[in-house]
């Protein structure tokens, strides 16, 4: 699978480009360009061709993260949750979150997040005059500045249950940022019957040159990456109950196409995998 060698940025994406450094890669457009959309330029090709060429399985990846995405909000709309606060959303593509929240309750409410101007200057552009929909140019390793933004305040009721999606975003922040302690901060704001959508890197599977070579590549685009282990990731979840991630299994972390995955598609290979994830929710005796 190789990246899109479409016209970069078209459409509305095009129009939210602005001023962005065309030269230099992005990692949110880097993403984009393993999905096969088209919000990105020669440099983010080229960057996402070597990524590829170091992990192959890196753009199924993607796309495996995106269905897992898909999954987890129906579970989490059939459940009742009816507002989602996306910590470090990435560029807008096809499904996204408001899209798959809204798709049976028009008035369910999202409020993106993400630290990127040029992420941020791509949502405000397909978002438009949206009613519920809303998009917050922060840092997730703030949280206190997340949650009194005025977009959270404007569209979100913390005292009723939330959907916090933390997917592909976690190994951006380092141990130093302990990003346990950022999921924390969150879980602590959030009422009983809150849930948590999780998906995160993994270099169980990389050899450890591979892993070298791509933390330098995203060190290079300014996105330094810290991959972790299953043991790791798990221990993010501490204090949320984890939802099975199929009917008679165990409560675990697993390789985000083995999540729910349906009978009708290809069984996923976990050791091919590079991103793990999981549901969780919250209760009464585990929101304090």
């Amino acid at each position: 699978m190789t990246p899109s060698t479409r016209s970069p940025l078209t459409s509305s994406a095009a129009s939210a480009a602005g001023d962005q450094d065309t030269d230099r890669p992005n990692a949110a457009r880097i993403y984009s360009c393993l999905l096969g959309d088209s919000a990105n330029f020669a440099a983010d090709r080229r960057a996402a061709s070597h990524l590829l060429n170091i992990a192959p399985g890196i753009a199924a990846d993607a796309y495996a993260n995106r269905a897992f995405v898909a999954r987890a909000i129906c579970h989490l709309t059939s459940a009742g949750v009816r507002q989602f606060l996306d910590l470090g959303a990435g560029l807008p593509t096809a499904g996204n979150l408001h899209d798959l929240a809204q798709r049976d309750t028009p008035s369910t409410r999202v409020v993106y997040v993400d630290h990127d101007p040029v992420v941020v200057a791509a949502w405000q552009q397909t978002l438009g005059d949206a009613v519920h929909v809303r998009v917050v140019h922060a840092d997730i390793r703030n949280p206190a500045e997340v949650l009194a933004s005025a977009e959270v305040a404007d569209l979100l009721d913390l005292s009723e249950p939330i959907g916090l999606v933390a997917t592909a975003v976690l190994h951006y922040v380092s141990d130093v940022h302990e990003p346990g302690e950022l999921l924390r901060a969150y879980r602590a704001a959030l009422a009983p019957g809150s849930h948590l959508v999780l998906s995160h890197g993994t270099w169980d599977h990389l050899g450890v040159g591979q892993y070298i070579n791509i933390a330098e590549l995203y060190e290079r685009v300014g996105a330094p990456l810290t991959l972790r282990t299953l043991e790791e990731i798990t221990a993010l979840l501490d204090g949320w109950n984890l939802l099975a991630p199929a009917d008679d299994e165990p409560t675990t972390v697993v390789p985000v196409g083995e999540w729910r995955w349906a009978d009708d598609l290809v069984e996923p290979d976990p050791a091919a995998c590079h991103l793990l994830g999981a549901v969780a929710c919250l209760d009464d005796r585990n929101s304090q």
